[in-house]
Parts: C-alpha cells; structure tokens; sequence
C-alpha cells in the first residue's frame, strides 16, 4: 500500500504540474473570412505592427476555422492580412497606450481577387 500511495501522488503532482505549465487558450479570437461568402479562410497570414515605428511584432497563421490572437500592450498597433487568393487588407489603429497586456482580436473580412 506504501507503494501505492507514493504512486498516487507522483501522478497527482504530474498533473498539477502538467494543467500549470500548458498555457491556457484563449477565451476570444480574430476572425477572417469571405466577403461575400462568409466562410472562415486559413492560412492566412496576420501580421501586427506596431504603428509609431512601423515595426513588425508578432505574426500569426489563421488556423482552418479562420481564428487567431494576438497579445500587445502600452503601444497603438494595427494589423495586415494576406492570402494568395485575397487583396491584403490593413485594419485601422489600435490604441492599447496605458494598458497592460491585452488581447488583439479583430474580425476581418477579405475580398477575393
């Protein structure tokens, strides 16, 4: 029984460890999809600028529901997209000056070529 327990608590602590590490997903995405369609694209490529120095900061590739997610803070930013198969669109300012960590997540709708 003595064996059995220290089993059970190396497996609980795996556990803890394992739910502490992984980081959690998440709660609001970006969308991109069709204009006219509506239907979420992938792999489209999201790029976040940071829109005083027109520095690239982050870069992301929508998955196959069209979602991505972006973390910024204390600066104003702005977002581009681009798809072989789509014009390249750029989304307006986004003024996070002042606050911490934030989520970027803007919806986004792209007009076929």
């Amino acid at each position: 029984w003595y064996i059995a327990g220290l089993l059970a608590v190396h497996i609980l602590i795996f556990f803890i460890f394992r739910k502490l590490a992984v980081p959690s997903k998440p709660k609001n995405w970006g969308f991109v999809h069709d204009e006219t369609s509506k239907a979420p694209i992938s792999r489209v490529v999201a790029r976040l600028f940071n829109s005083q120095f027109n520095k690239l900061v982050d870069t992301q590739v929508t998955d196959s529901d069209g979602r991505y997610y972006f973390m910024a803070g204390d600066a104003k930013y702005y977002v581009t997209y681009e798809h072989k198969e789509y014009h390249p669109q750029k989304s307006d300012v986004i003024d996070l000056e002042g606050k911490e960590a934030e989520a970027i997540t803007i919806d986004a709708k792209l007009k076929r070529h």
